[in-house]
């Protein structure tokens, strides 16, 4: 018997809810709602029933994101836009701490399975929706559902190690179910096709190979991958094949009219881009301009761009970005949290109860930060998203010891 039932059971719909919600870019409020529920949830049966949480979250690792939340808030005395700063604060900070802890409080084995389908549901039903939209605009629209190729590359990025466990033997016995797994990674592909970007090819490839080094390292305990060397051949060999496709073919024609890798990397934007951020952070190192993806945004409107280029407005680099917001101090706690995050998912490669949660939180964490790279999507749904996961994924990484 469920001792608090109705807790219970608002908390798993509310998480789930915002899990099948996220990805969409207009579900703002929807976000805001299902987070503020299910942290009420959490620290509710967290309180009455300390045992059903998972350990206490390791000590290093809450004084590094505390300490970098607090910087957050504290650049609002020297933000040189302090309005803006503020509802970044709420947007970002406020949220992702929500989505983060909200998840981490409540992880349990029997809470996953349903999040995890919720996800890939979500995921599928945005990747067809944004297709339909798409071919009847302007009739459904014209702004994208899934926000954009950048954004819904991402997300992909994200999803992508969380196909695995169709391939695994989760228990004795149990049969993976290898045809779903291999069409669902050949629909993770197609979408990843669509959206016409190049380096969510290097972040998949990430992901999978972080998540076959996690599972290598973790010997016997590790989840059973049957076949696991012909998948990761296969794999590979998709993979490089669609991105060189997606570099030649659709990497971008210029005023020539030809078009080609060569033309593609020349035509790149992002070393001036990347000029302009180390500049920006040449006049604040130690603390930033103030918290806000798009706080020097004028500075990087000035910059000379090709008319058909979208604005440009932050330095499309993570942690350039987060450099320009808080300075060697904001960046050097970001990074260390990262850090914190991979070494706790490594202890738990060893155990094999939390050796398949410490496989995907390794293989998002990868994913996420190569994607990252060129752009910065720790930003809005995108950086609930990824919050929400690492939480989760931690939080089943650290199960609480039966008395």
């Amino acid at each position: 018997m469920i001792p608090h039932p109705v807790a219970e059971r608002t908390y798993l719909a509310s998480t789930s809810l915002f899990l099948l919600v996220a990805p969409f870019t207009s579900s703002a409020g929807w976000r805001a709602a299902t987070l503020v529920v299910a942290m009420a949830c959490a620290g509710y049966l967290a309180l009455r029933d300390p045992a059903r949480a998972p350990r206490p979250m390791p000590r290093a690792l809450f004084l590094t994101l505390a300490a970098f939340c607090a910087l957050a808030v504290a650049s609002l005395a020297w933000s040189e836009r302090p309005a803006f700063t503020a509802g970044e604060l709420r947007g970002q900070v406020l949220y992702g701490a929500l989505a983060f802890l909200g998840f981490y409080l409540g992880a349990s084995p029997r809470h996953w399975r349903v999040w995890w389908r919720a996800l890939l549901v979500a995921t599928l039903v945005l990747f067809v929706a944004e297709g339909v939209r798409e071919h009847f605009e302007p009739s459904f629209g014209v702004r994208e559902w899934d926000g954009g190729g950048g954004a819904f590359s991402t997300h992909l990025a994200m999803v992508a190690p969380l196909l695995l466990p169709l391939a695994w033997n989760a228990n004795d016995g149990e049969r993976p179910r290898t045809i779903l797994f291999v069409l669902a990674t050949l629909t993770l592909f197609l979408a990843a096709w669509a959206t016409e970007n190049r380096i969510v090819w290097l972040a998949i490839l990430a992901a999978f190979a972080a998540a076959a080094f996690a599972r290598r390292y973790a010997h016997e305990v590790r989840p059973r991958f049957e076949g696991s060397r012909y998948f990761a051949v296969a794999g590979v060999a998709i993979i490089i094949t669609l991105a060189a496709f997606t570099t030649v073919i659709r990497g971008g024609a210029i005023a020539s009219g030809t078009s080609g890798a060569i033309t593609a990397i020349e035509g790149d934007l992002r070393p001036r881009i990347w000029a302009v951020a180390v500049h920006e952070i040449e006049k604040a190192p130690l603390l930033g301009h103030g918290f806000g993806r798009e706080i020097a945004a004028e500075s990087f409107q000035r910059m000379p761009r090709p008319a058909v280029h979208p604005e440009i407005l932050h330095a499309h680099n993570m942690f350039l970005d987060m450099a320009v917001q808080l300075g060697i101090v904001g960046l050097a706690l970001f990074a260390a949290a990262l850090v914190l995050l991979a070494r706790e998912f490594v202890r738990a490669l060893r155990v094999r109860e939390t050796c398949a949660p410490a496989v995907l939180g390794l293989a998002v964490l990868a994913g996420f930060i190569t994607k990252n790279m060129t752009d910065d999507f720790l930003y809005r749904h995108n950086g609930l998203v990824f919050w929400a996961l690492m939480g989760l994924l931690l939080g089943l990484s650290r199960p609480r010891k039966p008395a």
